[in-house]
């Protein structure tokens, strides 16, 4: 099995074990909203954090200057560095986010949160693709 499959496999179970957790909660094998409304806010914001930076920086992670440095000097073992470096992530953003929505008695603000940080996953996938056109890139250069 090839590391990008191992990579996209780590990247499917993070959306796994959010809605494997997600559905824990759902089911009542967890509690849910056990934390008061004065907490809620502090957690709120927590969630809004974490969906603006912790998207922006997975989105954005293979193009930062270091990097891509790094990426010119190690190629396929620096791409698979920062590619896992991406997934967990995404994996804090979203995992975070589903615990504070079903933690908090009615968190709508952690609910848009993970929608946003689950769309944004989506542009986060290492292909082959990808990979390809980072090395290439760096081996041009």
């Amino acid at each position: 099995m090839s590391l990008l499959r191992i990579h996209q496999l780590l990247f499917a179970l993070v959306i796994v074990v959010a809605g494997g957790v997600a559905t824990l909660f759902d089911q009542g094998v967890l509690p849910v909203g056990i934390l008061g409304s004065q907490a809620q806010y502090v957690l709120d914001v927590l969630c809004v954090v974490l969906c603006i930076v912790g998207t922006y920086v997975a989105l954005r992670l293979l193009s930062f200057k270091r990097v891509q440095q790094s990426l010119q000097t190690t190629a396929d073992a620096g791409y698979y560095r920062w590619v896992g470096i991406r997934t967990f992530i995404v994996a804090v953003c979203i995992w975070s986010e589903v615990i504070v929505y079903f933690i908090t008695p009615a968190s709508q603000t952690a609910h848009y949160a993970l929608f946003i940080s689950l769309v944004a996953a989506v542009f986060c996938i290492p292909t082959q693709r990808e990979r390809d056109g980072l090395i290439r890139k760096d081996e041009e250069a």
